[in-house]
């Protein structure tokens, strides 16, 4: 998330982005989950990759968290 939110402008493959943050490609299978919560979405096709749908000011991670994990309860 962070990552696609520094390149606004760009729709970024999954290939690209795993060889910049230096993560195995099969990790950012994590953007699906992304995309079907509608934090990310996707162009298919040669130019094709990931970004954001919406600007990163507006993004909360903790309700990313919430989203893709569930509800946070505190831990004694």
């Amino acid at each position: 998330m962070i990552f696609l939110g520094s390149r606004l402008d760009e729709v970024i493959p999954i290939s690209s982005m795993a060889e910049r943050i230096h993560v195995p490609a099969h990790y950012l299978e994590i953007l699906l989950q992304l995309k079907a919560k509608g934090f990310v979405k996707s162009k298919r096709g040669m130019h094709g990759g990931y970004q954001l749908r919406m600007k990163p000011d507006e993004i909360v991670i903790g309700q990313v968290i919430r989203d893709m994990e569930g509800p946070l309860a505190p831990m004694s």
